[in-house]
C-alpha cells in the first residue's frame, strides 16, 4: 500500500483460526521524503497519534485487547532520523530499521514489533492502524505522505 496524502488513516490486518500459542504482529513500513511540509498550511499538517493494536475476536463485539502501541506524530521523524528512543513506546513494542539488501532500490524501511502475546484457543486476531487527532502536537506539521506499507505479519514466539 503507497499513501499519495491523507491526515487520518485506519485499516485492519485480520488473522483467522490462529491456534494457541505466544506471538508477535510487526508492520513493515517506509518513510520517505521529508515528513515535513512547511509549504502547506498548518490546517492541513497531520497532527493525529496512531494506534496499532491487536485484538482476539473472541466473542462477537467483544474483542480483548491483546497489545496496543500509541506513535505521536513527532515519532516518525525521530524514527526516520534514527534518533527514536524505543523506551517511548513503554514496552508495548519497538522499532528495527532494516537492513538496505538492496541499497539502489530500498531506503529506509522499519520494522514496528508489538510485544509478545498469549492466546489460550483457536481465534481470529485483528491489527489494527488507527489514527486519532490529538491537539498535544497541534504545530507538529507532521505528514504521513510518502510513507508506504508493505506488510503485517504474525510470528510464534519460542
Amino acid at each position: 500500500m503507497r499513501l499519495k496524502q491523507i491526515c487520518g488513516l485506519h485499516f485492519e490486518k485480520w488473522f483467522n483460526k490462529v491456534p494457541i500459542g505466544q506471538y508477535q504482529i510487526s508492520i513493515h513500513f517506509q518513510l520517505g521524503g521529508d515528513l515535513r511540509r512547511h509549504t502547506r498550511p498548518r490546517r492541513w499538517n497531520n497532527n493525529c497519534k496512531t494506534l496499532l493494536s491487536v485484538d482476539e475476536e473472541n466473542e462477537i463485539n467483544n474483542p480483548r485487547k491483546l497489545c496496543r502501541v500509541s506513535i505521536e506524530p513527532h515519532f516518525w521523524k525521530q524514527i526516520q532520523n534514527d534518533t527514536f528512543d524505543n523506551n517511548s513506546l513503554g514496552g508495548n513494542g519497538y522499532v528495527v530499521r532494516e537492513d538496505d539488501c538492496f541499497s539502489t532500490q530500498t531506503k529506509n524501511w522499519f520494522f514496528l514489533i508489538l510485544k509478545p502475546f498469549t492466546i489460550s484457543k483457536e481465534t481470529s486476531l485483528i491489527f489494527k492502524w488507527s489514527d486519532v487527532e490529538t491537539t498535544e502536537w497541534k504545530d507538529s506539521g507532521l505528514w504521513k505522505e510518502e510513507m508506504c506499507w508493505d506488510f503485517v505479519q504474525i510470528q510464534a514466539v519460542q
